[in-house]
């Protein structure tokens, strides 16, 4: 037996196992990147968003991981292996929520790059965006307590930032990654500077509920049930005047 070997190989065991953590390390947070990119707007650790909760993903094997990313391509684009290995130590790491959304100290504001009065302005489409999108509040809920109360086809923003963070928010807003923006924004992408924008206004108005304006939902209500009694109204004239003369015969 060669004990130099041997003793060379307990020396540098404890140098070998830091530098795979390391790497692992490195690796899954640059999976956390990728994902806040990509991924973030659907998956979640922890909690089931449009997708599955990923934290049951930890018991599955690579190959199977594999052929997930595979079928994410047709959402997504393409996944390249780096991205997919990244994505792998990402899930296998001890803690994956915590690498995506790292504690804030108590009491300390994530300062964001945006202004939240530009991102308000963009948000009601005060001020247009660059490449012709729809404002937000087209299809989602109005903070303002005047005013029209904003769409109701895309989920209520109030909390979002808390639940996908500075950086999260921002790259789902500029890659439309949410499923209500994907179309619309498709041939209309969303400038990284307004995504900064719009994700410093949602911060701003995070704990806020969202507005519902009583007296345009009566208006409409009123509006629709007038033009449905109208349409009635002339499908069935010729009806009325048919039953008048048969009862004057």
């Amino acid at each position: 037996m060669n004990f130099k070997k041997l003793f060379a190989g307990f020396i540098l065991l404890p140098v070998a196992i830091p530098t795979f953590a390391q790497t692992d390390s490195l690796l899954a947070g640059q999976g956390a990147d990728f994902f806040k990119s990509k991924c973030i707007s659907c998956h979640a650790f922890g909690k089931v968003l449009v997708g599955t909760d990923l934290s049951l993903s930890k018991t599955k094997t690579d190959a199977d991981l594999n052929l997930a990313f595979d079928r994410m391509e047709a959402m997504v684009g393409p996944i390249s292996v780096d991205q997919r290995n990244q994505l792998l130590a990402l899930i296998h790491a001890e803690n994956p929520d915590g690498i995506l959304n790292p504690p804030v100290p108590e009491g300390i504001v994530e300062k964001l790059p945006g202004d939240p009065a530009a991102g308000e302005s963009l948000y009601y489409g005060e001020t247009a965006l660059t490449n012709g999108g729809m404002s937000c509040v087209s299809c989602h809920s109005s903070f303002r307590n005047s005013g029209p109360g904003g769409g109701k086809l895309g989920l209520p923003l109030t909390g979002t930032f808390s639940k996908f963070g500075g950086s999260g928010l921002t790259s789902a807003i500029k890659n439309a990654a949410f499923p209500t923006m994907r179309e619309p924004y498709r041939n209309h992408e969303i400038t990284q500077t307004e995504a900064e924008h719009l994700t410093a206004y949602l911060q701003s108005v995070d704990a806020q509920p969202e507005y519902t304006n009583s007296f345009t939902l009566i208006f409409s209500s009123l509006i629709g049930g007038a033009f449905l009694f109208g349409i009635l109204g002339v499908l069935y004239r010729n009806r009325l005047i048919s039953v008048r003369q048969t009862l004057k015969s």
